[in-house]
């Protein structure tokens, strides 16, 4: 699980499937979403959050949450002139 995801999206997803299965033992552990497929294809763990897009047939991929991301720059980079990025 990322540290975006862990800090962001895990608390209320744990707590609310902590709130139905009690009697579960979770274990979080952080890792790089290639690491954590090879995890799940060699059932070493369970279930992960990962990064999109994911090419491994023999898993089940069900998006929690659509990400956005944004461009931070100086006022006198070129590219501050658009409103959006144009794309190339």
């Amino acid at each position: 699980m990322t540290e975006a995801t862990l800090f962001c999206y895990a608390p209320s997803i744990l707590r609310i499937y902590r709130e139905r299965y009690p009697q579960v033992k979770l274990i979080l552990k952080g890792g790089e979403t290639e690491a954590h497929v090879e995890a799940l294809r060699t059932h070493q763990i369970d279930v992960a959050f990962v990064y999109l897009p994911i090419r491994e047939p023999t898993l089940w991929v069900y998006p929690l949450h659509e990400q956005f991301y944004i461009a931070a720059l100086s006022s006198s980079h070129p590219l501050a002139r658009y409103k959006q990025i144009p794309q190339w």
